[in-house]
């Protein structure tokens, strides 16, 4: 009878773990764009107005075309920026995410309405400036909002703390990284 060596199996076993992990990031990022190109019609809109013009229930089917918005694009940018730092130092991780914003700001595809903050961090990462003073200091936006749910889970917390020193010029908290 031919037994896979045990090292064999764990082997395997990882790498099943990895494909289903690799699966579910994916899941993730397809089922946001799907999300961001539902809700991309009413982005701007009350709660009157999605119901005036999609009814009680709201959207009830994917647009056609179904675009995504900014939202998507930048989480993509992120996402590559994660997959390419792993599990390095958070330094390590805003230098690719600012790598990454760079590259979207110049593509042609970034053609979806930005807001400001983001626009003017990327203008300023483009033009040399380090990520730790890119961002536009007193901005609003709901940068501020993730880092605080991210709180229980360490990397996430700096990964939020990250992109808030790329946008918002928050980086006091990681300058001790």
């Amino acid at each position: 009878m031919n037994v896979a060596p045990v090292q064999d199996i764990i082997s395997i076993r990882k790498v099943i773990r990895q494909n289903n992990m690799q699966n579910r990031f994916r899941g993730c990022l397809y089922g946001l764009a799907c999300g961001d190109a539902l809700g991309a019609q009413t982005e701007f809109c009350d709660l009157s107005q999605i119901h005036e013009k999609y009814g009680a229930s709201g959207i009830q089917d994917m647009p056609e075309p179904a675009l995504i918005t900014d939202d998507t694009q930048m989480t993509i940018a992120l996402a590559n920026a994660l997959c390419r730092a792993g599990e390095k130092p958070v330094a390590t991780l805003a230098d690719a995410m600012a790598e990454e914003f760079v590259a979207w700001y110049k593509s042609p595809e970034n053609n979806r309405a930005p807001g400001n903050t983001c626009l003017n961090a990327c203008r300023q990462l483009a033009e040399g400036c380090s990520w730790r003073q890119s961002g536009l200091r007193n901005s609003k936006g709901c940068g501020a909002n993730i880092a605080h749910y991210c709180r229980k889970c360490p990397r996430a917390f700096l990964v939020s703390l990250a992109t808030l020193a790329l946008s918002h010029c928050f980086s006091r908290y990681l300058n001790s990284q």
